[in-house]
């Protein structure tokens, strides 16, 4: 988030510190417009905020959130359907969800990832229309994908009789294609694949062909050609029907639990945690484990596995390739810290806001201190969630630790404090 859009979402905190008598429930559900800030309350830290956001046309939508204390955790459904999501796995009070999202209404729920409770902002911060450009019969289409430009959309429409699109393609994160009214996933072509051929159903309805990245150069040519007919003139296309029947040829995994399932380095419940699939999403299998207990899978640029007893597998998955996993990377041990010495100081590495009593609340907001700001405790709770400074005796929740505050010297003395 911009530091524009952070000071704006602290002058709104302030705001509704002086406009008290506002029950907090007015501000836990609302639209959210692009630009706009809207700020919610996590009355408690397993509290959902639900906001509708209507969406005028087909656009690339980067929706970014801020906790004061929780790290928010988005999640974007449409129909109760999950069409995207940020579940905030590295407890950031800062995150961005970037979507590709179809013109109509969704609903963006906010949570907490840290299990705390508190105020979130969350602001629509771009939403750039889509153009995708029209599939014409008999005409290739060839390009590439990369870092910068990581999709590349096109149109099919208006067929009235059945037509063939033919892919050929080098690397990258595949080839995708969907209903264009429902964003339903007709089919997935995955980079493995460097040829295939897809049968587009001339049924009335129109299909969105997203190429998508993955880091890796992705190269690729597209060409809808007439049933029967030769394939495109000057191509290098596969000449006859090559893999992906459409929706059913894919294994696809879905977690069975509504809270996700882990991405693990390797195959065993040993291995460190690397990311997690949301509840809900659903991601292609890429292979098995030689036992078929864990799949191999890629999700938001984490290669890594899930556990097969964790999803419910629907398409073909009795032909996944088996792939030997690698060795379990456990983090090393780290040496025992030194043992402090000096006295007791906090640092601000970041802005951060600083509070009358040890509650986050916007009616006990004192003030905010800026980066290279230095506090000395004088006292602490006695479970550590917050200690008490020098600074007119103001309270620094001790979750600022690591993220817009240091600590140095020796803090073991501090005195149990009550407010």
């Amino acid at each position: 988030m911009t530091r524009a859009i952070r000071r704006f979402g602290l002058q709104m905190l302030c705001a509704l510190a002086l406009v008290v008598v506002l029950p907090v429930s007015a501000q836990s559900e609302g639209t959210l417009v692009v630009g706009q800030p809207t700020v919610g309350n996590l009355a408690d830290p397993a509290a959902v905020i639900t906001f509708d956001y209507p969406l005028a046309q087909d656009s690339a939508v980067v929706i970014e959130a801020f906790g004061e204390a929780p790290a928010p955790a988005v999640t974007i459904l449409r129909d109760g359907a999950v069409v995207a999501a940020e579940p905030n796995t590295a407890g950031s009070l800062t995150i961005a969800l970037t979507a590709v999202l179809n013109a109509g209404t969704y609903t963006v729920q906010v949570s907490s990832a840290n299990a705390t409770a508190g105020l979130v902002i969350l602001i629509v911060n771009s939403e750039t229309p889509i153009t995708a450009q029209p599939l014409a019969l008999g005409t290739p289409i060839s390009g590439a994908v990369n870092a910068e430009s990581p999709l590349a959309i096109y149109s099919i429409s208006g067929l009235t009789a059945p037509a063939d699109l033919y892919v050929t393609q080098t690397g990258g994160g595949g080839v995708r294609v969907l209903n264009a009214e429902t964003s339903a996933i007709s089919a997935l072509i995955g980079g493995e694949f460097t040829e295939a051929r897809l049968q587009i159903p001339a049924n009335g309805s129109s299909y969105r062909v997203e190429v998508l990245y993955a880091d890796a150069a992705h190269t690729y040519t597209l060409c809808l050609s007439a049933v029967g007919a030769p394939a495109c003139s000057g191509e290098s296309l596969p000449p006859a029907p090559v893999a992906t029947p459409v929706t059913n040829s894919v294994c696809m995994l879905t977690p069975l639990n509504a809270g996700g399932v882990n991405i693990r380095q390797s195959a065993s419940v040993n291995a460190p945690v690397i990311g997690a699939l949301p509840g809900g999403t659903s991601v292609a299998a890429r292979g098995i484990s030689p036992d078929g207990s864990f799949f191999s899978v890629t999700f938001n640029g984490v290669n890594g596995w899930v556990a097969a007893s964790a999803v419910g597998a629907t398409g073909s998955c009795g032909a996944l390739t088996v792939v030997e996993p690698p060795p379990i990377s456990l983090p090393p041990t780290p040496l025992p810290p030194p043992t402090p010495s000096g006295p007791c100081l906090i640092r601000m590495t970041g802005e951060q806001l600083v509070y009358s009593q040890p509650v986050v609340d916007p009616s006990y907001i004192f003030d905010e201190v800026q980066p290279g700001f230095e506090l000395i405790p004088v006292g602490r709770l006695a479970d550590n969630s917050w200690w008490q400074t020098n600074y007119a005796m103001a309270w620094i929740s001790t979750s600022a630790f690591g993220s817009t505050a240091t600590v140095s010297g020796d803090c073991r003395a501090l005195p149990i404090v009550s407010p």
